[in-house]
């Protein structure tokens, strides 16, 4: 799952460069987050079909986010990072049952 990876550095990058207060590196992190989620969303799905749902759970919460911080950015309003770090939490503990559902079908 590269592209699971590939998305939770993402999240790891925006996250950390939030809490370093730079809002320009927070912008560009959520615009390659929303990138790097078009593209996985053009891969097959996952096999096992549990995964697969809770995998494109996942990527809508994480786009919810990554939407929400451009906008809080672009409309200084400051509320939407509280509503997008909590969209991002939701995000972590789906890739987490991803995590659980793989194993689970082994």
């Amino acid at each position: 799952m590269p592209m699971a990876r590939t998305i939770g550095l993402d999240v790891d990058t925006m996250t950390t460069d939030g809490k370093n207060g730079s809002l320009s590196a927070v912008s560009a992190d959520a615009q390659k987050l929303i990138a790097d989620i078009t593209t996985a969303q053009s891969y097959p799905a996952i096999p096992d079909a549990q995964a697969a749902a809770d995998f494109s759970t996942a990527l809508a919460e994480f786009k919810a986010a990554a939407q929400g911080m451009l906008n809080g950015i672009n409309n200084n309003d400051t509320s939407l990072f509280s509503q997008a770090a909590t969209e991002l939490n939701s995000g972590m503990d789906s890739l987490a049952k991803v995590i659980t559902d793989i194993q689970n079908a082994q």
